[in-house]
This record gives structure tokens, C-alpha cells and sequence, in this order.
């Protein structure tokens, strides 16, 4: 069944399992309130990463191809915020938009976008995600970077990046994950407060998604905004 696409729409939990792109529709994917995917018509099996500056850009490139026929269905994630879903709503309006909802995605829904970002692996739906150049794939930071790595079965543990050999191990991070590794994060912030840092997460292909949700908002909590997905990495 086709939904009806109305200015302002919001669907209800009743009615989410109706929503189906159609080679009229732009889904965006909303996984939280920076990581964000787009894919056109029914494509779902190609799924490219857009940062939020760029939702413009592609909303614009989007009309210009379907023109007042385009819809936009917006997909979103629990971690992401009220204010950023009105923004993007504002943002379609801007553009003389007026065929759009917003729709909840089921943990599954949510699943399959982690494992292809944050993996080398394939969902289950067979989703190919473009990656950002930011995706860390070979050479990692030698210094100054904290690195996060959620293993099979939700477990997470983390290492910082240095030349100092006291920094070579891994440390699971306790439950509660969120709290505790809020606590670790803020202490290498405080340890390497002279350089720049980044931040990395690196995924199983079974990733669990409530894992991936508390190591986000540790991340949050610590005002950190940008971390990178690594795809691919060697044991160290």
C-alpha cells in the first residue's frame, strides 16, 4: 500500500510498516543528528552518506530530477532529536517541498545501516553504503586518537592510540557502558588536552545497535559531535 504524502505528516506507529519509497521519493535516513544517509527512488541497495551542510544540496538535486512529483521520506532513529527532524522539515519547506513524512525506523531498520557503516560486512538487506572520506580504511592516527570497538555479542572495549606502550591494551568498559565510558573518554580529554584527538569506531558484523546508541551518547555527553567509522583494521 502506497501512503499518502501530506505537508506536515507524521505517521503513527500503526502506520509506518506502509511507507514505501516509490521512483518518485528521496528517503533520508536520519541515524542521529550528524550521520545521516540518502537514497533515491527504491533504491535502498544503494544507500550514500551526506553530511547535514549538504542536505541542500541533495534536496535541490532531488527536484531537479523529480520534480513537483518528488516526496521525502524521512527515517529516523531514537537518538535523534525533536529540533533536528524540524529542522530538516524546515529545510524541505524551504524548498517549496510539500510531500513528506516522518517515519520511526524498527531496530532492524536501524541494524542494517550500523552494519554497513560501521563494517565490511553486508546487512541482511544486502545495503551498500558510500562511505565519507572521513572513514578511517588504512592508516589510523599514531597518536592522539581514542578508539572504540564494539565486539560480538555488544561488549565494548577501547584502546588510545600513542607511542606509549602503557596505551598497547584494550579495556573492556564495564556496565553501565554509557556512564563508564563517558568517565574514560573525559579522562583522555583531559590527558592529551594539547593536541588534537579523534575519535573512532570500529564494529562486528554483528554489531549490536544498543551498544552502538550507548557509545554515541558516551560521546555526546563529552561534546564530542564527530567521530569516524572505521571499516577495516588489523590487530594491533
Amino acid at each position: 500500500m502506497t501512503a499518502s504524502f501530506v505537508t506536515g505528516c507524521a505517521q503513527n506507529k500503526n502506520e509506518k510498516d506502509r511507507i514505501r519509497p516509490d521512483k518518485s521519493s528521496l528517503t533520508l535516513v536520519l541515524m542521529t543528528d550528524e550521520l545521516w544517509f540518502s537514497y533515491l527512488d527504491t533504491n535502498s541497495s544503494h544507500v550514500s552518506f551526506i553530511l547535514p551542510n549538504e542536505l541542500f544540496q541533495v534536496l535541490n538535486s532531488a527536484k531537479e530530477e523529480k520534480g513537483n512529483d518528488l516526496n521525502i521520506i524521512i527515517r529516523t532513529s531514537d537518538m535523534v532529536q525533536k529540533a533536528m527532524a524540524d529542522t530538516v522539515v524546515a529545510r524541505i519547506k524551504s524548498r517549496n517541498i510539500s510531500k513528506y513524512v516522518i517515519v520511526k525506523m524498527t531496530e532492524k531498520e536501524q541494524e542494517a545501516i550500523i552494519f554497513s557503516a560501521a563494517t565490511n560486512m553486508k546487512p541482511p538487506e544486502q545495503i551498500v553504503v558510500t562511505m565519507p572520506q572521513s572513514v578511517v580504511s588504512t592508516e589510523l592516527p599514531e597518536t592522539g586518537a581514542f578508539l572504540i570497538e564494539i565486539r560480538k555479542g555488544g561488549s565494548v572495549w577501547y584502546r588510545v592510540l600513542s607511542p606509549d606502550p602503557v596505551d598497547s591494551a584494550f579495556h573492556k568498559v564495564d556496565s553501565p557502558i554509557t556512564e563508564n565510558l563517558k568517565k574514560a573518554i573525559a579522562e583522555f580529554k583531559v590527558r592529551f588536552h594539547d593536541i588534537k584527538k579523534d575519535y573512532l569506531i570500529k564494529g562486528h558484523e554483528v554489531t549490536s545497535y544498543k551498544s552502538f546508541e550507548e557509545v554515541i551518547k558516551a560521546l555526546k555527553e563529552n561534546d564530542i559531535l564527530k567521530y569516524n567509522l572505521v571499516t577495516s583494521l588489523e590487530d594491533q
